[in-house]
């Protein structure tokens, strides 16, 4: 596998532990509810791929624009802090990014949103792997400042594998991969006068199950994908790779959130995920004999990131999950560091089938909206 494919490989990430809802977080002084609510989931390839890496706060309040920064202030029992709001993404087009964030700079570059899990025989998802975009939201809903949001993240699987996962992804920064091997499915961008070398597809597609977590083995190559250039060389998208980033300024994320179909169930819980290098393979720590992994290909140990565990309901709801409440799950490599803000790749969003293999068809439905970061 050459290094370009490695570096594109779509880490699924599972995890059985799920984190108790923070008491004492929500607000008296909620934002407005979404019309028709009762106010109550690796690296992306190219400049518009598919790939990328595979639980949360307590409901948050107040006001903030669509763009740009504004400050909002939480109020209640508990005196919660003043925030301002930056935005990640509103997920305002009918693609699957690059993301709005400002912070971004060369050589860096936005990355993009991604769909994982689906890996068990007569699994379906919706979209399908490798193909997500963003969903109308029909009818539209009202969410920070008035704000009308069209368009949202949504997945929907139906998962038979136990400990399988349904989620969604995104990723913040990418740099340009310049020694991408020929099977790559991308082409290398020249620093000479931009001059782009193809490389060749590779299709492949495989995927494994390690323990607690599904490896996505992806080819770079993908039909849908794009890039700002025309894609250089034969149509293809230039080879990118994401890098950690810097998100140490802030004191979490928040977002709107809300469950579809929840049949006989009240609520789900939504597992959000900061994978950073201690934790996700691309940092070669977890797969490392630090982590007591037998070579680089040995992830078992890998995945266990640090996240935080919220309930979705039928209705929208603003979720706020500050960095000071993630935690590390009870599987694989499980001494890293204390949450490294200044070294992370993204964050996921996924629900998970915890019913033992042969068990009736879990179906998941989930929203996700007008993600930005809060300090």
């Amino acid at each position: 596998m050459s290094k370009a494919l490695r570096n594109t490989v779509l880490w699924g990430i599972l995890g059985a532990t799920a984190f108790a809802w923070a008491p004492g977080c929500s607000s008296g002084n909620s934002p407005p509810a979404p019309s028709g609510s009762s106010g109550a989931a690796g690296s992306s390839t190219g400049t518009s791929g598919q790939t990328g890496s595979a639980g949360s706060g307590s409901t948050g309040s107040g006001t903030g624009t669509s763009s740009g920064t504004t400050s909002m202030t939480d109020s209640g029992a508990d005196a919660a802090p003043n925030y301002t709001y930056t935005l990640i993404d509103d997920m305002e087009t009918t693609t699957h990014g690059p993301i709005e964030y400002a912070g971004i700079m060369p050589p860096e570059t936005p990355a993009y949103w991604f769909n994982f899990g689906g890996t068990a025989t007569g699994d379906v998802m919706t979209p399908p792997y490798q193909s997500f975009v963003f969903s109308a939201v029909d009818p539209p809903t009202t969410t920070y400042m008035g704000k009308t949001s069209e368009h949202a993240a949504h997945q929907v699987c139906a998962l038979n594998g136990q400990y399988d996962v349904c989620g969604i992804g995104m990723e913040f920064a990418q740099v340009d991969e310049e020694d991408a091997g020929p099977d790559a499915g991308c082409v290398v961008a020249s620093p000479e006068a931009g001059v782009s070398t193809p490389s060749s597809s590779d299709a492949s597609v495989s995927d494994a199950a390690v323990g607690d977590a599904s490896i996505h083995d992806a080819s770079a190559s993908d039909a849908s994908a794009s890039s700002a250039d025309g894609g250089g060389a034969a149509g293809l998208p230039i080879c990118k790779v994401t890098v950690p980033f810097d998100i140490s300024q802030y004191k979490g994320v928040a977002f709107w959130a809300k469950a579809g179909d929840l049949g006989d169930a009240g609520s789900v819980s939504l597992k959000v995920i900061f994978p950073d290098p201690d934790t996700d393979p691309r940092g070669g720590i977890c797969n490392s004999s630090t982590a007591g992994a037998a070579g680089p290909t040995d992830t078992s140990q890998c995945y266990n990131s640090y996240a935080y565990s919220v309930p979705l309901y039928a209705d929208w709801q603003e979720v706020i999950v500050r960095f000071d409440q993630l935690a590390l799950g009870n599987f694989g490599y499980s001494t890293p560091n204390p949450f490294n803000a200044q070294q992370v790749y993204g964050i996921n969003f996924q629900l998970q089938d915890n019913d033992p293999a042969g068990s009736p068809t879990d179906n998941f439905d989930f929203w996700i909206d007008d993600l930005y970061f809060v300090k």
